[in-house]
């Protein structure tokens, strides 16, 4: 039987997720699925602040300084980024794909 029971890590990184997607996401992502100019409303201030609570190196290996999560976790917090605005994801506005070269990460 598969337990889905999640850690106290994995309650923190969603709880972290959850708190920012509220906080940040939620009160802009109407703006910008209605923006006429994505590049010009692109939200760099965002992006800056997705680095604080470690959200920007989620899907970078170890030796690169992300966390090495599994990926449950992985999950979990795709999830909460996603649930104020899809787009969150779908855009890749918080971090850079799993799979990326060693020359994205640096």
């Amino acid at each position: 039987m598969l337990d889905l029971e999640l850690t106290e890590e994995q309650l923190t990184w969603q709880k972290i997720a959850r708190d920012f997607s509220e906080q940040e996401t939620r009160p802009i992502a109407d703006k910008l699925d209605r923006s006429e100019d994505r590049l010009a409303d692109f939200p760099w201030g965002m992006i800056r602040k997705s680095s604080k609570p470690g959200l920007r190196t989620l899907f970078l290996p170890k030796e690169y300084g992300g966390p090495e999560l599994d990926m449950l976790t992985w999950l979990v917090i795709i999830d909460e980024l996603g649930y104020a605005d899809i787009s969150e994801i779908c855009a890749g506005r918080i971090g850079i794909a799993p799979y990326g070269r060693d020359q994205s990460y640096q």
